[in-house]
């Protein structure tokens, strides 16, 4: 998952069905958004879960199709080969780039994958990348994922003109928060309504930063207290065994004790 990242999804919130937005989202949207100055990149996304096959091997994948910029977008490096550049995407040219995962599953006793022929559903793809293992911030993951050309997976694949999201990264220097308003503003204009919903991730970060500070602060006044606690209690017994034996010290004084 990347950082300085603003995610848009269409309807209101996350699990929204309502029809009137399912395809609230169109090409032309990303298009739009390319042209903001304080945009890095940004990447459409459509997605399916599909069958992954080679030779005898069967596996079942979350099938991503997305622009070249995709992998910029997250930060993501490639141990083999490269990304789809913008003929491929443009002839919805049929490759496929697979995460180490599914590499692992399909070629495990392979040197070099890029240049093997695989069926994604029932459309044999090439192999053009292996996109290298990203940590994410909930761990490491073991979902299998391949990425092909958006063009390829929504008009071969799924026959569909729209996108199921957009994420878009911000310049290096940019606030975030400010071009999350700027990126509503421009799509609300264009739909004549907010028939969509922003994800901005740095923002996520940093309520999980406060919360975790505000944690923080909450335990360490716990066992602060829970000191004084326990040494006002351990005060008290040894106030309350000098007291019950001061008459027992001053008659043994009285008696020549020392």
């Amino acid at each position: 998952m990347g950082t300085n990242t603003i995610d848009i999804h269409p309807g209101k919130d996350f699990g929204d069905d309502n029809p009137q937005y399912r395809q609230a989202l169109k090409y032309d949207d990303l298009v739009a958004i390319q042209k903001q100055p304080w945009v890095n990149s940004a990447t459409p996304s459509v997605s399916k879960s599909l069958r992954l096959r080679y030779g005898n091997i069967d596996i079942a994948v979350n099938a991503n199709g997305v622009s070249g910029d995709y992998f910029n977008v997250y930060g993501m490096s490639f141990r083999e080969g490269n990304t789809f550049n913008a003929v491929q995407q443009q002839d919805r040219a049929q490759v496929v780039v697979l995460d180490a995962n599914t590499r692992r599953q399909l070629f495990p006793n392979k040197a070099n994958v890029v240049g093997e022929v695989v069926l994604v559903g029932n459309m044999p793809v090439i192999v053009i990348g292996v996109a290298e293992e990203k940590p994410s911030m909930y761990g490491n993951s073991n979902l299998l994922q391949v990425w092909l050309p958006y063009s390829t997976m929504s008009d071969r694949i799924m026959g569909q003109s729209w996108l199921n999201s957009i994420t878009v990264r911000v310049k290096d220097g940019v606030d975030s928060d400010q071009a999350e308003q700027q990126l509503t503003r421009l799509l609300t204009l264009r739909h004549g309504k907010k028939d969509f919903f922003t994800w901005n991730m740095d923002s996520v970060l940093k309520t999980a930063e406060k919360t975790t500070y505000t944690l923080q602060l909450f335990l360490t006044l716990v066992a602060v207290i829970s000191l004084v606690v326990g040494g006002i209690g351990v005060m008290n017994i040894m106030l309350v065994s000098v007291t019950e034996r001061t008459r027992e010290i001053g008659i043994r004084m009285a008696v020549g004790a020392r």
